[in-house]
């Protein structure tokens, strides 16, 4: 009797498949990914897993974008909210969208800065028009949107030297 050839990797492929759909389930779109793209370079694979690798990867390409793109419609429109939520999506999307998300992350990184840096201006023009009581409460008036933002000690060192600075800044006139 001919042996019957068993596929060496079969097995390997079910476990892959299961933490493919775990990962992905849970929304780790690119460690679903790396495990396909891992398995897939696996020498002496039969051409039945080889196609079945393949469209595994366009599937988890689909899902992974329509997950995203409804991601990204739940996102807040406060600012710290949505820079905490799209770092998050640049860690777990899937390589397609991961460029969008830093995209969309650095822009409000841009944003939060560029109301820093208003807020800078305004302090600068108190003290010169001798309104040093101005400065604490412009100092904190934007910790709320700062908070939970990987900048928000920017926020704080501001906060901090508008307070220190309001009782000097009468020597400074």
């Amino acid at each position: 009797p001919a042996a019957i050839a068993v596929d060496p990797h079969r097995e390997a492929w079910r476990t892959i498949q299961t933490q493919v759909e775990s990962a992905a389930s849970l929304g780790d779109w690119g460690a679903a990914e790396r495990l396909l793209a891992r398995f897939a370079a696996t020498a002496g694979l039969s051409p039945t897993i080889t196609e079945a690798v393949k469209v595994a990867r366009s599937r988890l390409q689909i899902d992974g974008e329509a997950w995203y793109q409804a991601e990204i419609a739940k996102l807040p429109t406060d600012l710290a909210a949505a820079s905490a939520r799209l770092g998050l999506l640049r860690d777990v999307a899937s390589t397609g969208e991961r460029g969008d998300a830093d995209a969309r992350y650095q822009e409000i990184q841009t944003r939060l800065m560029q109301s820093l840096n208003a807020a800078k201006r305004a302090a600068r023009q108190a003290v010169e028009a001798g309104r040093n009581a101005d400065l604490p409460r412009r100092g904190a008036e934007l910790e709320a949107t700062f908070r939970g933002t990987s900048i928000a000690g920017l926020q704080r060192q501001f906060a901090i030297a508008c307070s220190e600075a309001a009782p000097a800044a009468r020597l400074w006139l």
